[in-house]
Parts: structure tokens; C-alpha cells; sequence
């Protein structure tokens, strides 16, 4: 399930592509396949470098239930992932737009995007959400997790 690693410039106008693919998806119903965390991540590299990893990544994951992610998570595939396309970890306090928070939350990989003042994520049974910066420390506080960037290498 390997995936080719990105190896493109970031655009400049990188920043507003995010906002616009992230604004067009707050308030959607949690999908598995479509709006579950990890589809938001490979949609937002597919939106800013005209990749096809979001469809590369329903075609080899195919995480259309929760017991499909729980399998998943507990490879900690996304990770995985995450190493093979070329995210690089970085310190939370050095974060930009574009990078992610990675989270292990009850037993799932979850995922985060930095819009440059908030976080965007989908909550499985819920829908897809803005998240206050400051709401994200406080969530993150005595839990592990992991940040990474692709854009800002």
C-alpha cells in the first residue's frame, strides 16, 4: 500500500487553497470514504498540487466502516503513509498552514489540518469542524501526538 512520495514545489497561493477546500467541506456530514480525517488530508494534497492521492487512498484503504479504520489504526498505517508521500514531523509550536496534528484517540489515527488559525477535522458520527486554535492545545495537553508538514519542508 505504499504511496509515491510527493516531490513537487508548493505553490505560492498555496494558503487560500486551503481555505477554499476546507471552507467547502465544514458542516458536511462525517463519511467514511469521503469526509472521515485522513480523506481530508489526501483531498487537501489533491487541491493544492493536483494530486490523485485521495483516490489512491480510497482505492488501497478503502476505510468505508469503523472496524476497517480500527484495523488500520492499529498498523498505524496513517504513519506509515505519512513517511512513504515525504511528511516531515515537525514541533507543534512551529506549525503552519497546511501541516497536521496527528492523534491516536481511542484507539483510532486521527488527523487535524492547520488553516493557519485553526484546526480542521471531522468527528466520526458528527460532521466536519473548525477547531479553535486554543482548543486544540487544551486537547492535546498529557496526550501523545505528532505534527507534520508536507508544504513548509
Amino acid at each position: 500500500m505504499e504511496a509515491e512520495e510527493l516531490d513537487l514545489e508548493t505553490p505560492m497561493n498555496y494558503h487560500s487553497t486551503i481555505v477554499t477546500y476546507l471552507e467547502q467541506l465544514i458542516g458536511q456530514k462525517f463519511m467514511w470514504g469521503k469526509t472521515h480525517c485522513t480523506a481530508l488530508v489526501f483531498g487537501l494534497l489533491d487541491a493544492v498540487y493536483g494530486t490523485r492521492y485521495g483516490i489512491w487512498h480510497r482505492k488501497t484503504h478503502e476505510v468505508y466502516s469503523k472496524e476497517k479504520a480500527l484495523e488500520l489504526s492499529k498498523k498505524e498505517e496513517t504513519l506509515k503513509v505519512f513517511s512513504d508521500i515525504g511528511f516531515m514531523e515537525i514541533d507543534l509550536y512551529s506549525i503552519k498552514s497546511g501541516d497536521v496534528v496527528y492523534v491516536k484517540n481511542n484507539q483510532y489515527e486521527c488527523c487535524h489540518i492547520f488553516t493557519g488559525t485553526n484546526f480542521v477535522s471531522s468527528n466520526i458520527n458528527g460532521t466536519v469542524e473548525n477547531i479553535l486554535y486554543h482548543d486544540m492545545l487544551y486537547e492535546l495537553k498529557n496526550r501523545e501526538y505528532k505534527v507534520f508538514t508536507i508544504m513548509n519542508r
